[in-house]
């Protein structure tokens, strides 16, 4: 894993008390490179990045799980990802 994506996985991780995250899950460059190229289809960013984190959180509402998304991407964002959706 990346030192970034390190700082990522532990800020989440912190995160994870206080939230309901079900998973995160690193796809380094090669398996992104397979992955795409198996199913055709290009990924945002996929040249430039080194790795992709898949964040899957669970919320009761469309507000918190708004909000939960916001806090999410704003830790990765902080720690040097490019851009989350």
């Amino acid at each position: 894993m990346l030192p970034g994506h390190r700082d990522i996985a532990l800020r989440i991780k912190s995160y994870k008390l206080r939230q309901k995250i079900i998973s995160c899950e690193f796809m380094d460059k090669k398996l992104v490179q397979y992955t795409t190229e198996y199913l055709g289809c290009r990924l945002p960013e996929q040249e430039r990045s080194e790795g992709y984190l898949i964040i899957q959180i669970e919320a009761d509402n469309e507000e918190q799980l708004e909000e939960s998304y916001e806090v999410v991407g704003k830790i990765c964002t902080t720690c040097g990802a490019f851009g989350y959706s």
